[in-house]
């Protein structure tokens, strides 16, 4: 099977509960940026972040200031990207070792004491997992998996393919013979994404981590 790993937010107030000390998120951007067929990144962290891709590492954030009195999460997203805690970083690299990136981000108190370690995660597989003949959604001009019904509003409808039925509903189905043997990757076409099989799926989930989110995706 295979899984959408993201992040759900436990704090109503996460807006104001940290706050960056460092770095520019508005300057990251990705190390290597040799043009494929697949999506160009966007500025920032967000932007270049989960497009399969180690980042520039100059303007990354290395400590974070913690204003809420609730633990800190083990998943959570910070500018976009998906910052994990130790022991979840130890199962990805059992699974795959060496093969992804992980940056380090210090938690701090308004004092400035250490009160907790994370890593940014930066998936660095990129493949075009979807299956072509089955997933009902347009791979538009702009190198994107879309709806046809958001191009039609969007007025670009003559990014539709002829024949193709616009009122089917959108669906991605993921590849495994394209997939392969990864465990982590993000796909070319789909922007700050992160999939994981379903082996590392259920390892994850066994451990109970704060604040991971899963979501099952259709495969064939």
């Amino acid at each position: 099977m295979v899984w959408r790993l993201g992040a759900k937010n436990p704090l109503l107030r996460r807006m104001v509960a940290a706050k960056l000390l460092d770095g520019d998120v508005s300057k990251v951007e990705l190390a290597d940026m040799t043009p494929d067929d697949g999506l160009w990144p966007e500025p920032g962290l967000s932007g270049s972040w989960g497009l399969g891709r180690p980042l520039r590492t100059d303007h990354m954030p290395t400590r974070i200031e913690w204003r809420d009195h609730a633990k800190l999460p083990d998943v959570e997203r910070v500018s976009g990207a998906l910052v994990i805690c130790d022991r979840l970083k130890e199962i990805v690299e059992q699974f795959e070792p060496g093969m992804h990136q992980f940056l380090p981000i210090e938690y701090v108190d308004k004092n400035g004491n250490l009160i907790g370690q994370r890593w940014f995660f930066v998936p660095c597989v990129r493949l075009d997992s979807l299956d072509r003949q089955h997933t009902t959604m347009v791979l538009t001009k702009k190198h994107s998996w879309r709806a046809a019904d958001e191009l039609v509003s969007a007025g670009r409808s003559d990014e539709i393919p002829p024949g193709f039925d616009v009122a089917v509903k959108p669906k991605m189905v993921f590849s495994l013979n394209k997939i392969g043997s990864y465990h982590v990757w993000c796909d070319k076409f789909l922007y700050s994404n992160l999939y994981i099989s379903d082996a590392l799926a259920a390892m994850l989930n066994d451990k109970n981590f704060v604040g991971i989110v899963f979501s099952q995706e259709e495969q064939i």
